[in-house]
């Protein structure tokens, strides 16, 4: 009964996450495109490209020095990926192979990372991407807008209010000494 009883919490969970996910990523948009400054986010924006050229390179690394050494990590990449294909799958057909999407636009996707007992969400790119290098600038402004959106997500689900100095949250990507599968997922 226990197990039951925790897997309607967990649905009821996850449809939460992705109402308010929805919903902010929503109205983030509308004011993207009102051309406002202003996020709905509250949790602060990760810098994620800035943290990620330190972990890769050094404190006073160059984005240069960073986009080299990745390069240099391109092709000892494995090649297992198991994002892309998810992204082009069906609802129906995700459910089917224990999969959980829990938001989703035509750029990106946020799901529960079960390899971590599902104590994490990850955004990932839809389209091959291998490091934060492979992006625009607006990709790069976008995943970390989503990511924010995530963050809030899990915290309004879980029954607090977020803000910009929440110390439980953690978003990162990782360098290329530590990428396990090909395809690049912020946390």
């Amino acid at each position: 009964m226990k197990s039951m009883s925790n897997k309607i919490a967990y649905q009821a969970l996850q449809a939460a996450i992705a109402c308010v996910l929805l919903s902010l990523c929503a109205s983030t948009l509308i004011a993207q495109n009102a051309d406002t400054q202003t996020a709905t986010t509250k949790t602060q924006i990760p810098q994620l490209f800035e943290r990620w050229k330190e972990a890769t390179a050094g404190a006073d690394a160059t984005d240069d020095d960073a986009r080299r050494i990745a390069e240099g990590y391109r092709s000892k990449l494995p090649n297992y990926d198991p994002f892309t294909p998810l992204a082009h799958l069906t609802y129906s057909e995700r459910l089917a192979k224990g999969e959980r999407v829990v938001w989703e636009d035509d750029a990106l996707m946020a799901l529960v990372d079960f390899g971590n007992r599902g104590s994490k969400l990850l955004v990932v790119p839809k389209y091959k991407t291998n490091f934060l290098t492979d992006l625009t600038k607006e990709q790069m402004a976008r995943v970390s807008l989503v990511a924010a959106a995530v963050c809030d997500a899990l915290i309004v689900a879980a029954g607090r209010q977020p803000g910009a100095d929440d110390a439980s949250l953690k978003m990162y990507v990782n360098p290329p000494t530590a990428v396990g599968v090909r395809q690049m997922r912020p946390c």
